[in-house]
């Protein structure tokens, strides 16, 4: 699950909608770190500079 909200999380900020981990976390019962790692193990995996989040969701 914690992969899945991950890329949710990558597919969100990507595209400039406002996503809130904390809530995300609350959805899916995946603590907020574990978002956050599976988020930036996905962007380390495309290569991707560009990471889109905001502060409050800052990892």
């Amino acid at each position: 699950m914690g992969v899945l909200a991950g890329a949710w999380l990558y597919a969100v900020n990507r595209h400039h909608v406002d996503a809130n981990v904390a809530e995300l976390a609350d959805i899916t019962g995946v603590s907020k770190s574990t978002i956050r790692a599976r988020y930036r193990d996905l962007i380390e995996h495309l290569g991707t500079a560009d990471t889109g989040i905001d502060s409050r969701d800052s990892v």
